[in-house]
């Protein structure tokens, strides 16, 4: 019998690998247990693009360095990493612990601050006091279930300084079907914008990077008003 358990772990073992090798996700209930089951393969789906590739068009728009940006459900540390080769003192917030000690090995080098936080409550964030100038949300919204996208859209906006940019990427289309993963409609999340005067600087819809069928993105970049220079 225990040899039985053992070969039944041992397949499931090398079934989990050939779903690595083959590119194909280990199921799970959630995003959160998704995340953790699959740090690995989603390493290397996020790698395979640098931050400029996915975020070419928000360049133009940055402050200059060394702004404060936070990256928040920063995955594997790409776009934080990106942010800090420009010379941004850069924030990474990522609730899962196998991205997290993954991403924070790989990304050892480049002086990210690694904080265990997330959305809607973004308590440790929030209670450090800091402000920001960029808040990044790169393909993270669709994980905040509509009844927490207001507190949470609330909470973002109180940590950005006057004229401090919040970017989103938002993705429409087909998702893993599990709990965790919702549609995210782009008239929404502009709508919260509007009911907070926040100025919309761009918006773009792209097509996915990665080819997957039905999947397109949109590129959001809002701005908070600066009494100085929004009179």
């Amino acid at each position: 019998m225990i040899r039985d358990m053992k070969d039944s772990k041992s397949k499931k073992g090398c079934r989990l690998l050939r779903d690595f090798e083959i590119g194909q996700s280990v199921p799970a209930k959630n995003a959160t247990e998704w995340y953790e089951l699959n740090a690995s393969l989603i390493s290397e789906r996020l790698e395979r693009f640098h931050f400029k590739e996915i975020h070419e068009f928000l360049l133009k728009h940055l402050p200059k360095p060394p702004s404060l940006v936070v990256d928040i459900g920063a995955g594997t540390g790409r776009d934080a990493a990106g942010f800090a080769e420009l010379g941004y003192d850069v924030t990474a917030v990522e609730p899962s612990v196998a991205m997290r000690i993954m991403a924070s090995h790989i990304r050892k080098d480049f002086g990210i601050h690694w904080v265990d936080d997330r959305l809607p409550e973004l308590k440790e964030l929030r209670s450090s006091g800091v402000l920001y100038d960029v808040i990044l949300l790169s393909a993270v919204w669709m994980h905040v279930s509509p009844s927490e996208r207001e507190q949470a859209f609330r909470n973002i906006i109180a940590l950005l300084n006057p004229g401090g940019l919040m970017h989103f990427t938002l993705r429409h289309g087909t998702h893993e079907r599990m709990d965790g993963f919702w549609d995210i409609p782009l008239a929404e999340v502009q709508s919260l914008a509007r009911d907070r005067s926040l100025i919309e600087v761009e918006c773009n819809v792209v097509e996915d990077k990665y080819g997957r069928e039905g999947v397109t993105w949109s590129q959001l970049t809002l701005r908070v008003p600066d009494n100085d220079t929004d009179i």
